[in-house]
């Protein structure tokens, strides 16, 4: 698609895309540093790496005219970004962003191909960095018939015994 085609209000959601990309890409770098992670170097590095591919092909005519194109750059931003979510669980939130260059540069089914990929890349990263899938954990508690807390039982006892004080001082 042509720049110059496109209407203002597309023009500024274009913008806003690589905006949010960017701000994300800070987030995982911030975060890492505040954090002080052990992979500190390879996340900040990363994090150049996937800014400067996505920079390129976003300035990158060709990107936007043939599909062949779009595709291997899309393919680079994604593999960068995998070795981004290893590294950074924040690196999860590009994933957003990396949806809708997916489904606007790529054809339909490819498209919804490649947004299924990321969406299991990202849980993966997600489960990876949280030590498992807590998902299954919250539906076992869930089904589990759960016991009544400290707390209830301890006030459930006063309650009684204030009741049957109440009925022996009446008489």
């Amino acid at each position: 698609m042509d720049p110059s085609s496109l209407t203002p209000v597309m023009r500024i959601l274009r913008g806003c895309l690589h905006l949010l990309l960017g701000a994300l890409l800070t987030l995982s770098v911030v975060r890492a540093v505040q954090e002080r992670v052990p992979h500190l170097t390879a996340v900040i590095v990363l994090a150049v790496v996937l800014g400067a591919v996505h920079t390129v092909g976003a300035a990158w005519p060709k990107v936007r005219r043939s599909g062949a194109t779009a595709a291997g750059w899309i393919l680079l931003v994604g593999m960068v970004w995998t070795a981004l979510l290893v590294v950074s669980p924040e690196a999860m939130y590009l994933a957003f962003p990396l949806f809708f260059l997916q489904l606007h540069l790529l054809p339909t089914t490819w498209g919804l191909t490649a947004v299924v990929w990321t969406t299991l890349t990202a849980i993966a990263g997600f489960c990876w960095h949280r030590g498992g899938f807590a998902v299954g954990a919250w539906w076992a508690r869930r089904s589990v018939p759960r016991s009544p807390s400290p707390l209830f039982s301890a006030t459930k006892r006063s309650t009684a015994r204030a009741n049957s004080g109440a009925r022996s001082s009446r008489s």
